[in-house]
């Protein structure tokens, strides 16, 4: 994509916080999973939870947060707003998400067959979309949703960065395990 259109890299807000999300994917969720895994087993059996859910739980919560931290300083400097609700949200949207985005998909290749076969396909992913909406909606106008940072300067987000991206490398080298 930046081949095409190298302005992307610097001028499209879009593309910088998918390029985020996506390092925070690779690198950060590694280590917020290992985090969870050792906190995991305490919380399960305080919870009497499952190993099974608690670990489906603890795997978006880790993606959650994974991604809304390497996002937040980039978020705060370019637009200055915090997400007070988003794991919460997160939790009850992202089990449907894979769902709603294979049905739809079905739906289309159904479509080039039939439309009557496709019709019942679509409305499903319609209702799980008009859910996932819904909660975005509900959540979002909660008038503790959100809260706005007046001003967050460039050079506070790039110290931002440069220590977190420290503390990553060391924690992933910390909760690496030992082989011998």
């Amino acid at each position: 994509m930046i081949l095409w259109n190298p302005k992307m890299l610097v001028f499209d807000p879009s593309f910088q916080l998918s390029f985020l999300a996506m390092l925070a994917l690779v690198y950060v969720v590694p280590v917020v999973e290992r985090l969870a895994q050792k906190l995991l087993p305490a919380l399960g059996q305080a919870s009497g939870k499952s190993q099974p859910i608690a670990s489906g739980l603890a795997k978006i919560i880790s993606v959650t947060i994974a991604t809304q931290i390497t996002v937040l300083p980039f978020l705060l400097h370019s637009v200055g707003n915090v997400s007070m609700v988003s794991l919460f949200t997160n939790i009850l949207i992202l089990v449907l998400v894979p769902y709603t985005m294979l049905i739809g998909f079905i739906a289309v290749l159904c479509a080039y067959i039939s439309t009557y076969v496709a019709w019942p396909l679509a409305f499903i992913s319609h209702l799980l979309l008009s859910y996932i909406l819904f909660v975005a909606h509900f959540f979002g106008n909660l008038s503790f949703a959100s809260i706005h940072i007046s001003h967050f300067p460039l050079w506070l987000m790039v110290i931002l960065y440069v220590g977190f991206a420290a503390v990553i490398v060391r924690l992933g080298s910390l909760l690496r395990p030992m082989t011998s």
